[in-house]
């Protein structure tokens, strides 16, 4: 990661955990997505440098997609970018994160009803953002982990997946585009080591 996004990265944790602030737990969140796990997940991605970038930006898009499906922050506080050029597409990360949005793309079209009335964030915001990612070219790993993050947030608070689960569908995806970058596999990062893994 460039020191300019990893700078970028960083405001963007510090700004969210200060949403983050002084919001309790209910007890009542699905797994993995309650506010003390999300800062703890966010307090971890701010020290770990031993982690791929696109891995750190989808625990933070994913943050963001927990908090907007909470309508702690608006779909439109979320800054994305545009597509950064074509030659971004030699990275095998950005053909494995584009054929995992597949799979959620085809669970928010048939399930479009569900709607955040506090944050105005529904399935069909996802919907459109995952066809964009899926359809566009030119996106850089970081805004298409990014986006996969935020969506994969707000779907885990709806209940429409679990973070587990996820995990268990995307890891061996991105090990193997891992291996093909000629990266070694990042560590697993337990959920429960976070804090309240609620």
């Amino acid at each position: 990661m460039s020191d300019g996004t990893a700078a970028g990265v960083q405001a963007a944790i510090e700004g969210l955990l200060d949403v983050l602030e002084g919001v309790p737990d209910s007890g009542s969140e699905a797994p993995g997505t309650s506010p003390s796990h999300v800062r703890a997940l966010l307090n971890e991605a701010a020290g770990r440098t031993d982690l791929p970038s696109d891995k750190i930006l989808r625990w933070v898009g994913f943050a963001r997609g927990v908090m907007a499906a909470r309508g702690l922050t608006g779909f439109g506080d979320v800054s994305w970018g545009a597509p950064v050029g074509s030659g971004a597409a030699a990275d095998p990360v950005i053909p494995a994160t584009q054929s995992l949005m597949d799979g959620l793309f085809l669970k928010l079209v048939y399930e479009r009803d569900v709607a955040d009335a506090e944050g105005g964030l529904s399935s069909g915001h996802l919907a459109d953002l995952l066809r964009e990612c899926m359809t566009a070219e030119g996106w850089s790993v970081e805004e298409l982990s990014q986006r996969l993050g935020f969506v994969q947030g707000a779907m885990a608070v709806w209940g429409m997946i679990t973070v587990d689960g996820e995990r268990d569908r995307t890891r061996p995806v991105f090990h193997a585009a891992y291996a093909a970058r000629g990266h070694a596999i990042p560590p697993t990062v337990a959920v429960a080591s976070l804090g309240n893994d609620r």
